[in-house]
């Protein structure tokens, strides 16, 4: 009896570590990467882009100040354009953050420089990605799978530049990658449905990538359940939309996961960005405009130096190849291709079985591939597009970075 007792506890405490396991190595990857990222930053010059979000940041700051000040006040049309009229071409979220780091570790702590602090919000950003990343693919595969995922992105020289920055391409990296585990997610929660609508707020509210969240999600739904929008039923004569009629044409019913979004996601950023409160339509529309009608900056490649569109459409997919490491490059199409045949086994069970306790984790994960693959490819794809600038290289496809390095350790579970 007792010896059945102490199993029986031994079995809840594996159980219970196995659902810690991964926030704790996820934790710990981030924590560690943090202090390395901080003990390197004195060697990372500055970026073009991080003098105008500094600026930014620091107005932001003195609106808050004057908030704490005189509330009625500081809201007022005339405080609010003073302050929020810089960079208002670029959403606040990671401006307010960095402004708040500068302000709180620089100026009252002195823990850290002024340049180092601005930048510590956006090396939280990589870390907590990191950490996204070995809880996500956990919980799709496995431990092992998970960390080396984890360790694949943040050994990519690419992203390990970039996280250093006081910059919006590693945070809206993070956001992008937020939603998207938290729509795949939804598909079996409601709770996490409801949280899509807050996390792609606060991903609206980090850069423009945002916006082309809803489109992925809505094709991944498109395609996965296609086969729900086909003819069903099998008795004649009945009326269209009736139960079980021969003709019928049944809709899968839309994910409440979109609906959260479409409601919840605009509030959020509008609650966090001032600039907006004031002529909103106009402005958001300017917004918009901006990024619309961005000026070409040229770039070089293979020896020719291009100037206007249309741009090679090459170039994302070739400069992805060449800016990854030859290894994890390796391992990505290897895990590609053993979640294909993963996949096309529990298709064709009669051709190659799988064990009955791989094949039920494979029911589980169906559209899992397809899910991985278009957040990988959509991003490249946008860039990709001849008539689309190309002003900032690698980082603009930057948000399918973390889908490269989890199937490269899918690879490395192969």
């Amino acid at each position: 009896m007792g010896r059945a007792g102490d199993d029986s506890r031994t079995g809840r405490g594996r159980g219970a570590w196995a659902r810690l396991a991964p926030h704790a190595a996820g934790l710990a990857i981030g924590a560690v990467y943090v202090a390395v990222l901080l003990a390197t930053a004195k060697d990372v010059g500055f970026a073009r882009d991080e003098g105008f979000y500094f600026t930014a940041a620091e107005q932001y700051q003195h609106w808050f100040e004057a908030v704490a000040k005189d509330g009625k006040a500081a809201v007022k049309r005339d405080l609010v354009d003073r302050y929020w009229r810089v960079n208002s071409e670029h959403p606040p979220l990671m401006k307010i953050l960095f402004g708040a780091s500068w302000k709180v570790f620089a100026k009252k702590l002195h823990w850290m420089s002024e340049s180092t602090a601005f930048r510590f919000p956006g090396m939280l950003m990589a870390a907590l990605l990191l950490y996204l990343v070995v809880v996500f693919t956990t919980s799709v595969s496995d431990l092992r799978t998970g960390v080396f995922a984890a360790l694949a992105l943040a050994l990519l020289p690419r992203f390990f530049y970039h996280a250093h920055l006081d910059c919006f391409d590693v945070p809206i990296t993070t956001m992008w990658f937020a939603t998207a585990a938290a729509f795949w997610k939804s598909l079996r929660s409601w709770k996490w449905a409801i949280a899509c609508g807050p996390i792609w707020g606060l991903a609206l509210a980090t850069k423009l990538n945002a916006f082309f969240i809803p489109a992925v999600l809505l094709l991944f739904w498109a395609i996965r359940y296609a086969a729900e929008f086909g003819l069903s039923g099998d008795r004649p004569g009945a009326a269209p939309g009736s139960t079980g009629g021969r003709g019928r044409i049944r809709l899968p019913g839309i994910p409440l996961a979109f609906f959260a979004m479409i409601v919840i996601g605009p509030l959020v950023l509008l609650a966090l960005w001032p600039w907006l409160w004031f002529d909103t339509i106009q402005r958001f529309g300017g917004y918009m405009g901006f990024h619309q009608h961005h000026p070409y900056y040229n770039i070089e490649y293979f020896g020719y130096t291009w100037f206007q569109p249309p741009f090679p459409f090459s170039y994302p997919f070739v400069m992805t190849l060449i800016t990854i490491p030859f290894v994890t490059s390796v391992l990505a199409f290897v895990g590609m291709g053993d979640r294909l045949v993963a996949s096309l086994r529990r298709m064709l069970p009669g051709i190659a079985p799988l064990p009955l306790e791989t094949l039920e984790r494979e029911r589980d994960l169906k559209g899992l591939n397809l899910f991985l693959a278009l957040n990988l490819l959509v991003p490249i794809l946008i860039i990709a597009w001849p008539s689309t600038p190309i002003f900032g290289g690698t980082k603009h496809w930057m948000p399918a970075w973390p889908y490269i390095a989890m199937f490269a350790g899918f690879g490395f579970r192969a």
